[in-house]
């Protein structure tokens, strides 16, 4: 009785003990798998930017993600206030707190994949808060609220997600925007008009193989621009790469460089108003440097307007 009672003991202080030190095992286990989850992320990476790595070189591809992003970092993000709009837009733009919550909870060894993959997500997400750059956020969120505890937190956002979905799709089902097949894409009747004249303009003017430009409404304040329009014109761009701060003075001043070198047979000015949108960072507000427009005016005059788009040639 006396060993058996000794064992009991010794049972039942190794029970005592024993939670704790299989707490202390899962840790480590979790640590691993975050630190897998990361090594994994980080080897997709290089595969996902591989051809650019080749094409480019590992510098120059440092340089465009890493070195340019952080210095202009002013001219992209958005503040995380609401902007504004009735009760669908607010809870639209809940949804990415809702998501970092959820994330919040998800950083667990259960569930630390989705964590790590969130943590991606949401710096992202910092970079420019708008609906676009959430889209990531949201998806991650979604998986990880089915998981998470407690329950009532994961079933409120995806009661969210589903809430704001659903109205979506019922607008796009209830008020459908009339579009018309263009290309491989779908328009507006009148955008597609302007763009079918727009093109035969340009394919008249320019030879295959010879650049064009896609100017911007005003070269001072760049919002958004229009690659797409090379595509659709068949002609390849005048530029190396497409100046994604086309107002700033030193952009400006290479744009009008490469433009007097190549001279150009056509140039497109955009004039929708989403090119000049103001916004509330730096790339939203005028940058004072003209010099791109005052070339344009000396250089070219305008042969024809097609809807939001001007046709320019040479003078």
């Amino acid at each position: 009785r006396g060993s058996a009672a000794a064992r009991g003991g010794d049972t039942s202080r190794g029970r005592g003990h024993g939670r704790p030190a299989g707490r202390a095992a899962a840790r480590p286990s979790g640590a691993r798998a975050a630190l897998t989850c990361l090594a994994v992320a980080a080897v997709a990476l290089v595969v996902l930017y591989a051809p650019f790595l080749l094409a480019a070189g590992p510098r120059t591809v440092w340089d465009a993600l890493v070195v340019q992003a952080t210095k202009d970092g002013a001219y992209w993000r958005l503040p995380f206030g609401f902007g504004g709009g009735d009760a669908k837009d607010f809870v639209t733009w809940m949804l990415p707190f809702a998501a970092i919550v959820t994330l919040v909870f998800a950083a667990r060894r259960r569930t630390i994949g989705l964590f790590v993959l969130g943590v991606g997500a949401a710096i992202y997400f910092a970079s420019r808060a708008d609906l676009e750059h959430a889209q990531g956020l949201l998806v991650i969120a979604a998986a990880a609220a089915a998981l998470i505890r407690p329950r009532l937190v994961g079933a409120t956002v995806l009661a969210l997600l589903i809430a704001v979905g659903g109205a979506n799709r019922a607008s796009a089902l209830l008020r459908p925007p009339r579009l018309v097949p263009f290309e491989h894409v779908r328009v507006p009747p009148r955008e597609r008009d302007a763009l079918t004249a727009l093109i035969a303009g340009v394919q008249r003017r320019v030879p295959p193989g010879e650049p064009i430009y896609v100017a911007p409404k005003r070269s001072d304040l760049v919002t958004f621009s229009n690659p797409l329009l090379y595509f659709l014109a068949d002609r390849p761009n005048v530029l190396h790469r497409d100046f994604l701060l086309q107002a700033k003075p030193e952009e400006q001043r290479r744009i009008v460089a490469a433009l007097h070198a190549a001279k150009p047979k056509a140039i497109v000015r955009w004039l929708a108003p989403e090119s000049a949108k103001p916004e509330p960072n730096r790339r939203g507000r005028p940058s004072g440097s003209t010099a791109l427009d005052d070339y344009l005016n000396t250089a070219y005059r305008e042969s024809a307007r097609y809807g939001d788009y001007a046709l320019l040639v040479p003078r």
